[in-house]
């Protein structure tokens, strides 16, 4: 498919607005010529537009250009540097010929080093706002939550790791004061398989790649449970204590494996390995300089036992259910991004994904579906998916997600559809 500049508009949450790029810029020459891709030449001309317009980055240059006695238009040869300086210095180098006068000359070599000190000057302070335009495209996504935008639901989850850990630590002097937050707590996020749970713990660990002065810190249930006698415990402390270096997310995918319900009764070996993990979800509540935001997936919280998920601990619970109407397009959009002919209806595609008398798609289920409708494409030499490949590919395809599963888990919430209003509350700490 080819490029347009439709492809590299991108909304400003500070202007409310659609920001459309130029055509002269290089970064957009190089995407149109295929040197770079969409996601990069949109990161560029996000960076500019915010150097330009929500920094003081212009006005410093201009202040810059006056004490120095230099006007826009000869600034801007340093466009042309290694030409004007060139014709200076071949102009200088024949003054005998010329018969300049050496006023002249002065002037001209004045001009130059004007010239050569802007651009260094130029150079340094962009340095300076590039890193301030980064800070505030950074706040400005984790407020929209436009970070996770590889991550269809899970809304409330994203809203509590920003807000109650994300943007207390890396922007401070906005949450300050007398009473700062603390930047700590707990959270399982729980649902049936393939519902993006792995996919928001993938966008945090690339999130703490990022040279933020975040690390991502993992606990598997491969180093917990060993039959040596406290191995588990140690392995949970040697965690915590990479953890309290400096601000950290502790992620615990399967969590059902690492603080399952049968540690409590199994020998005290085991129990010591739980019991490790409470003492320090404890501890954080003792020492306000930790900065550890614990994040646990499960698909059996059934499992997870009641002490590891009471307010403190575990506190915030957030059910991950199958994609709804709304979702479902929005993953098949994701999913299938350039790979399409432009005919694709994919209000028709949520539609018939909808939920069967065999069960609920999940993300994975939709993500194996555009997968072989690639496939097939493949295999008939076309270029793009069509609609009549998915089609097909969906007709084939179960759900992988049975009712009764969702039941199980409506019912762990508090809610039960069948109950017709009795009994359907929900502890004041589940969301």
């Amino acid at each position: 498919m080819g490029v347009s500049l439709e492809d590299l508009k991108f909304h400003c949450p500070r202007c409310n607005k659609l920001v459309l790029c130029k055509v002269r810029s290089i970064t957009v020459r190089k995407f149109m010529e295929g040197k770079i891709d969409r996601d990069t030449a949109i990161k560029r001309l996000k960076q500019n537009h915010y150097r330009h317009k929500h920094t003081e980055y212009d006005k410093s240059l201009d202040n810059y250009r006056e004490q120095i006695d230099l006007s826009t238009k000869e600034s801007r040869a340093y466009k042309f540097r290694d030409d004007v300086k060139a014709r200076l210095w071949l102009f200088i180098s024949a003054k005998e010929e010329l018969g300049v006068c050496a006023e002249t000359l002065k002037k001209a070599d004045e001009k130059l080093c004007k010239l050569m000190e802007f651009k260094k000057k130029r150079a340094d302070l962009r340095q300076i706002f590039d890193e301030e335009a980064r800070k505030l495209i950074l706040y400005d996504e984790l407020a929209t939550l436009e970070v996770f935008k590889d991550v269809v639901g899970l809304e409330e989850a994203k809203r509590q790791i920003v807000y109650s850990f994300l943007l207390p630590v890396l922007f401070p002097e906005k949450y300050g004061g007398p009473s700062p937050r603390r930047a700590q707590g707990g959270m399982l996020i729980y649902g049936p398989p393939g519902t993006g749970k792995t996919e928001f713990l993938r966008c945090l660990r690339k999130l703490c790649a990022q040279n933020l002065g975040l690390q991502c810190v993992e606990i598997h249930p491969t180093t917990v449970q060993k039959e040596l006698i406290g191995a588990g415990e140690r392995a949970v402390h040697e965690a915590f204590e990479e953890a309290r270096k400096k601000p950290s997310i502790v992620i615990i995918d399967e969590a059902d494996g690492v603080l399952s319900e049968r540690m409590l009764w199994e020998p005290s070996y085991a129990r010591t390995t739980l019991k490790q993990f409470l003492d320090e979800m404890d501890g954080l509540r003792t020492r306000e300089e930790d900065k550890i935001f614990v994040v646990a997936c499960s698909n059996e919280p059934w499992k997870i036992a009641e002490p590891a998920k009471r307010p403190g601990r575990l506190g915030i619970h957030i059910y991950a259910p199958p994609p709804n109407l709304e979702e479902r397009e929005r993953l098949f959009r994701l999913f299938l991004k350039e790979e399409t002919s432009g005919e694709i209806d994919f209000k028709r595609l949520a539609e018939l994904t909808k939920p069967t008398k065999f069960g609920y798609y999940s993300g994975a289920d939709i993500n194996a579906i555009c997968d072989e409708a690639m496939k097939t494409a493949f295999q008939f030499e076309r270029k793009a998916v069509t609609m009549v490949d998915l089609e097909e590919v969906i007709k084939k395809f179960k759900p992988s997600i049975s009712a009764e599963l969702v039941k199980m888990y409506e019912k762990l919430r508090g809610y039960d559809k069948d109950a017709k209003g009795k009994g359907e509350t929900e502890p004041p700490y589940i969301i």
